[in-house]
């Protein structure tokens, strides 16, 4: 019946595509709010999250983030909160990267089961590979650290010529 009635609307009312719903996630993370600029903490993400992920139909859910960072502890609570909830709703989660995902939102890009960004967006933990003086790069001793799936490093250093 439900069949007949979609074929009786014009087509510009129809749903024939695949809804995919998102949740954008904007600020610095911070435990408390903030007065001025977007912020992020679990308190107000996971309304968002939640709403995203009860879109029965959907396959997947996407993730919008643009975000500096911030506490680490917020940022591994927001992680976690990802991750149960794509358990709970046996969902794929693609995590599109705007302009920055540094730090803890970069923890929080790692959730997703794919990360997507424009190969000018700022991606990565900057604590994860600190500059030396001059030397390029310090990689991590742990190899899955130091070449994690997908990943290519490619340094560059300044020379005095």
């Amino acid at each position: 019946m439900a069949g007949l009635l979609r074929k009786l609307l014009p087509k510009r009312f129809r749903k024939d595509g695949i809804t995919i719903p998102v949740a954008r996630l904007q600020g610095a993370i911070i435990s408390g709010g903030g007065q001025f600029r977007p912020t992020l903490n679990l308190a107000n993400v996971s309304p968002v999250l939640e709403k995203a992920f009860a879109m029965k139909d959907a396959p997947a859910v996407a993730i919008s983030i643009n975000s500096p960072g911030g506490s680490p502890v917020q940022s591994r609570l927001i992680f976690t909160r990802i991750r149960e909830l794509t358990r709970e709703k046996q969902k794929k989660v693609l995590v599109f990267v705007e302009d920055v995902a540094a730090s803890g939102g970069y923890m929080i890009a790692l959730a997703g089961d794919e990360i997507i960004a424009d190969a000018t967006s700022i991606v990565g933990d900057p604590r994860s590979f600190p500059a030396g003086k001059g030397k390029g790069y310090r990689v991590p001793e742990e190899p899955a650290a130091r070449n994690p799936p997908g990943l290519h490093l490619h340094g560059a250093r300044a020379s005095r010529r």
